[in-house]
């Protein structure tokens, strides 16, 4: 993983977040959503415990290990809008419509 900064004036939307600007990021993402999501449990403890060294090998797989875990269950839960308002799963849509 490689960590760049980026001014914030070549970035908006997280310039505007950084200054709790929320006008000034949702006029720059307007279909961002406007609710909150709660950060999953592990996601918190691989950021926020003292004891984490994010430079270890340990630490970068088990992050990796969650990402790719959450990744495919958002691909797997069916969700009320699915792709497209189907009501299916973004994986169940795509097998469906890639011929």
């Amino acid at each position: 993983m490689r960590v760049v900064h980026i001014p914030g004036h070549k970035n908006g939307p997280a310039d505007a977040i950084s200054r709790d600007n929320l006008g000034m990021f949702f006029a720059q993402v307007p279909r961002a959503a406007r609710t909150s999501t709660q950060v999953p449990q592990e996601v918190s403890r691989l950021l926020c415990e003292a004891h984490m060294d994010w430079t270890s090998p340990t630490w970068a797989q088990e992050l990796t290990g969650f990402l790719r875990q959450d990744w495919q269950n958002q691909l797997e839960r069916p969700t009320a809008q699915g792709p497209r308002g189907t009501g299916t799963s973004a994986r169940e849509w795509e097998r469906s419509h890639s011929r």
